[in-house]
């Protein structure tokens, strides 16, 4: 790769020819922020780079995408994974604050970075789910609400 930013780019191929939509195309940055499927401004704010948020159908969007490579892989014999990710616990207490700059003052006056919410909340979902819907043959059924989004499926019983 050239070195440089986007302004010193090199087309080193094209492939094919650009589809003639009879209107000037938006870039999908300029088409998401106008649909309201990107956040542009609140990613890089958060991210310090050019990062944006997906919202509202954009965030759909990607889930709706995810389920339909997830059916397939499925259906083609795959098992799902969801690894853990490891983070050091200091820096995932206070990696939004430091970022956004959140502090306080703490007893004798001086500045603290706040702790925020930690990653570990977004698996405790599981903890919910199985522990409050368990069943004495050790299945779980699943929520009314969360069964769409598990191709309808009633009983989580390891097949």
């Amino acid at each position: 790769m050239p070195a440089g930013g986007e302004d010193d780019f090199e087309v080193l191929k094209h492939v094919g020819q650009p589809a003639d939509l009879g209107f000037e195309p938006k870039d999908h940055v300029g088409l998401g922020t106008a649909l309201g499927l990107l956040d542009t401004e609140r990613g890089a704010k958060v991210s310090g780079a050019r990062f944006y948020f997906l919202t509202g159908l954009g965030a759909q969007s990607q889930l709706g995408l995810l389920q339909l490579a997830v059916q397939q892989a499925v259906a083609a014999g795959f098992t799902l994974m969801i690894p853990l990710v490891l983070v050091r616990p200091e820096i995932m207490a206070t990696f939004q604050a430091r970022r956004l700059d959140i502090r306080y003052r703490d007893a004798d006056s001086r500045l603290q970075v706040t702790a925020t919410l930690n990653g570990t909340l977004a698996t405790r979902w599981i903890v919910a789910i199985l522990e409050n819907h368990q069943q004495a043959d050790g299945s779980v059924r699943v929520p009314e609400a969360l069964r769409p989004y598990l191709g309808g499926r009633e009983v989580l019983d390891g097949t």
